[in-house]
C-alpha cells in the first residue's frame, strides 16, 4: 500500500500555491474512502496524494485554498455595505471630499469604463463614520466588520503601489425591489475578473420572496452541451425562485429589455474581451452564493471563446439549487475542466442545509469549517448522494434549533464575520493546497477526469 502524501508549501504564506509532495503517515481509512481532507484539532494535516497534477498555467499560478476563500468571502462581504452606501448617497445623507460620491453613483450606470476603488470607499466611510455606525450597526468596524473588507483590498493595492489595481467596475442595484443585485470587480494583481452576487438584503427587496420559492422548475440544457455529452439528460430541475430571479424577470420594461442574466453575461464578456488572459471568478453569500453557482453553471455551459476555462465559483453559506440530474450534468462540466466550485460552509449554518427537501443536491467541493476547531474538504460520492437519508437535512435543521443556545449559534454561523473568524483560525492548514490540486486528487474526487 502506497503511503499517503502531504502537501507542503515552500513559498511565503501570501503567495500562490506552489507545492512539493513528501511522504507522510498512511491515510486513515475514513479519509481515504470518504474522500475527505481534514485538519484535526492538533493541526495535523491529512492530505491524500496528488495524481495527474495540473499543467503549468500560462498566465499565473494557482492561489491556495485559504487565499481563494478569503478573497471571495471579502468580495461577497462588500456587496452589502455598497448597497447601503449607494442608498444613503442617493438620499443625500453622505458627505465626502472631491468627486468620490459621483464615482460611487457612477458604478451602477452600466458604463464599465467608470469605477471605484477601495480607498474611495474608505474615504466615504471615514467622512461619515458616526452616521454609518449609528445607521448600519455595530459590525461596521468590528474585527471582521465590513470596513475591514475594504481595508483588505486597499492594503493589497498599497503594497503593489497602485491604488487602482483592484476596482469595482459595476454595481447594479437599480430597482432591487424586483431585480437581483450584482457587481463586477477587476483585480489586475491576480489577473482576475470577479462577478459578485449580493445575498439577501432585508429592506425593500424581492430576495426573501425568491428564497422561499423552493419548488423545482424544469430547464432544458443547450444543444451544444448535449452534443458534447451524449449521456446527459436533456433537462434538469432547478430551484424556481433562484432561476426566475436570474432568467425570468417578469418586470421587464422598455428600460430593461434583456433578462438579468443576459445583461450580466454581456457585461462580463465585454470585460473578458478587454482582458483575455484573466480568469473568471464568480462568488456570493447566502442567496448570492446560489445565484453565483447558477450563473457559473450557465457561463461554463457557454460555447463562447471569450470564456476562460475553468470558470471558478466560490459560494459562502449557500442553499442547494438543483436536482440529481443537475448534479450529474455539473460533474460532466467538472470532468471537462470547464468549472471548479468551492462551496464554503460553517458546520452549523442552517442556510447551507436548505432547501431541506431530499430531491435537492449539493455539488462541488465542500470546505466545511467546524464550530470549535478543524475543517473538512469533501467531495461526496454519487452513490452517497443517491442513498442519502431523506430526512437528514430536516434532522440537522432541528438539531441546530433544539435549544436557545443552539439557535443563537446557528444564526451567528451564517454571518460572514463568523466565516472569516473560522477561516482565519484554519489558515495554516488551508494554505497547504489549492482547489485545482484537489480536483486532480483521485482520493478526494474519485476518477472524475476523462
Amino acid at each position: 500500500r502506497k503511503p499517503a502524501m502531504s502537501i507542503r508549501r515552500f513559498v511565503g504564506s501570501g503567495g500562490p500555491c506552489v507545492c512539493s509532495v513528501r511522504p507522510q503517515t498512511p491515510m486513515p481509512r475514513r479519509c481515504r474512502r470518504g474522500r475527505a481532507l481534514s485538519l484535526l484539532a492538533d493541526n495535523t494535516c491529512i492530505k491524500p496524494s496528488i495524481s495527474n497534477p495540473p499543467a503549468a498555467d500560462k498566465y499565473h499560478q494557482w492561489d491556495s485554498l485559504y487565499d481563494d476563500a478569503l478573497n471571495m468571502i471579502q468580495a461577497s462581504y462588500v456587496s452589502y455595505p455598497l448597497t447601503f452606501l449607494l442608498r444613503e448617497a442617493k438620499r443625500g445623507n453622505l458627505q465626502s471630499s472631491g468627486r468620490i460620491l459621483e464615482k460611487l453613483w457612477a458604478i451602477g450606470d452600466g458604463d464599465l469604463s467608470t469605477y471605484i476603488v477601495a480607498e474611495d470607499i474608505l474615504d466615504i466611510a471615514n467622512n461619515n463614520k458616526e452616521y454609518i455606525r449609528e445607521t448600519y450597526g455595530s459590525n461596521f468596524d468590528a474585527d471582521f466588520g465590513w470596513l475591514r473588507s475594504f481595508e483588505h483590498f486597499a492594503k493589497k493595492t498599497r503594497k503593489a503601489g497602485d491604488p487602482e489595481a483592484i476596482s469595482m467596475l459595476e454595481f447594479d442595484d437599480h430597482e432591487d425591489h424586483s431585480r437581483l443585485v450584482y457587481g463586477i470587480a477587476l483585480n489586475k494583481l491576480q489577473k482576475r475578473i470577479t462577478l459578485i452576487f449580493r445575498g439577501t438584503y432585508s429592506e425593500g427587496t424581492a430576495d426573501w420572496r425568491r428564497n422561499i420559492q423552493a419548488d423545482p422548475c424544469r430547464v432544458s440544457l443547450p444543444q451544444h452541451l448535449l452534443e458534447m455529452h451524449r449521456d446527459a439528460s436533456n433537462h434538469i430541475e432547478l430551484h424556481r425562485g433562484f432561476y426566475e430571479y436570474m432568467f425570468a424577470n417578469k418586470d421587464r420594461s422598455e428600460k430593461y429589455q434583456l433578462e438579468r442574466y443576459e445583461e450580466i453575461r454581456d457585461n462580463v464578456l465585454g470585460v473578458l474581451k478587454d482582458y483575455p488572459d484573466y480568469r473568471l471568478y464568480i462568488t456570493g453569500h447566502s442567496l448570492g452564493g446560489s445565484l453565483a453557482l447558477l450563473a457559473a453553471f450557465h457561463v461554463a455551459c457557454s460555447d463562447s471563446p471569450l470564456v476562460p476555462q475553468p470558470v471558478t465559483c466560490v459560494s459562502v453559506g449557500s442553499p442547494c439549487i438543483g436536482d440529481q440530474r443537475f448534479l450529474s450534468t455539473f460533474r460532466m462540466l467538472e470532468r471537462s475542466g470547464k468549472i471548479r466550485f468551492l462551496r464554503i460552509t460553517n458546520s452549523n449554518d442552517p442556510i447551507a442545509q436548505l432547501p431541506p427537501f431530499s430531491w435537492y443536491r449539493h455539488v462541488g467541493m465542500n470546505l466545511r469549517l467546524e464550530k470549535d476547531n478543524g475543517f473538512q474538504l469533501v467531495y461526496p460520492k454519487e452513490s452517497e448522494d443517491e442513498s442519502m437519508d431523506k430526512f437528514g437535512r430536516w434532522k440537522s435543521l432541528l438539531s441546530n434549533f433544539a435549544s436557545p443556545t443552539n439557535a443563537k449559534a446557528a444564526v451567528s454561523a451564517h454571518y460572514l464575520s463568523e466565516y472569516l473568524r473560522r477561516l482565519s483560525r484554519e489558515r495554516e492548514g488551508l494554505e497547504r493546497a489549492c482547489l485545482e490540486e484537489c480536483y486532480h486528487d483521485e482520493s478526494i474526487v474519485g476518477i472524475i477526469r476523462q
